[in-house]
């Protein structure tokens, strides 16, 4: 189990969920770019609940141990989408044109 702390505030998580995160947040602070996310989180009595994190270039964030005798916090779709955000502006993906690409102007178009 991790601790974001966030904003002040110690988020406990899944270790994994805590890992894409900070990997989401760094990527974002690479483009000077903010997204918000929502992670599954374990509250103050036990259960389980849901944060919102605002992530951007400004963004504090330190994910810490937190040892838990509780069951570790596990959300697969959480984490493919957090992978995924990440990989879309780390690589970016190419527009493909159909057909040929536009012809670059002969210089005598232009009277040179």
């Amino acid at each position: 189990m991790k601790a974001l702390v966030y904003a002040g505030n110690a988020l406990r998580t899944g270790d994994e969920i805590a890992q894409v995160v900070m990997e989401y947040a760094a990527s974002l602070a690479g483009a000077s770019r903010a997204d918000t996310v929502v992670i599954p989180v374990r509250t103050t009595s036990g259960t389980l609940g849901a944060a919102t994190l605002l992530l951007g270039p400004a963004s504090q964030i330190v994910a810490e141990d937190a040892p838990d005798e509780l069951e570790e916090i596990e959300d697969a779709s959480v984490v493919a989408d957090l992978r995924e955000r990440a990989r879309a502006i780390d690589s970016p993906s190419t527009a493909v044109v159909d057909g040929e690409p536009p012809g670059v102007a002969e210089l005598d178009e232009f009277g040179l």
